[in-house]
């Protein structure tokens, strides 16, 4: 779950979408220059993660999300370019996503590193 909270700590939304049947958990989430948020996170399915990505606006409501089988999400940067850096892990291999602008991950591409 995403909430953002008013200063005395009231909820003015929340997401909640389970990627996954098993357990989820969000691992970083950084503010996007549009007022919304980026969330990564790994999903479970039995046994196997499946690393999340999600974009979401200021109002809390999904913009796009892509979701990676086999792979755990571990952090996210704002790059200089405008988009993200995304650490994760594949295959006991470190997994950098660097996604090309903030429009969806159709403009992603992979680096896989021992």
């Amino acid at each position: 779950m995403v909430a953002r909270v008013d200063m005395g700590g009231f909820p003015l939304w929340s997401y909640d979408n389970r990627f996954s049947p098993g357990v989820n958990i969000g691992s970083s989430i950084v503010r996007t220059d549009d007022e919304g948020y980026f969330v990564v996170g790994t999903g479970w399915n039995n046994q196997d993660p499946n690393l999340v990505l999600l974009k979401i606006n200021h109002n809390g409501v999904e913009e796009w999300s892509s979701i990676y089988a086999n792979a755990e999400g571990i952090d996210v940067s704002i790059t200089s370019d405008n988009g993200f850096i995304v650490l994760g892990t594949k295959d006991k291999k470190i997994w950098l996503l660097k996604l090309k602008g903030r429009t969806n991950c159709r403009n992603c591409y992979r680096l896989i590193m021992a």
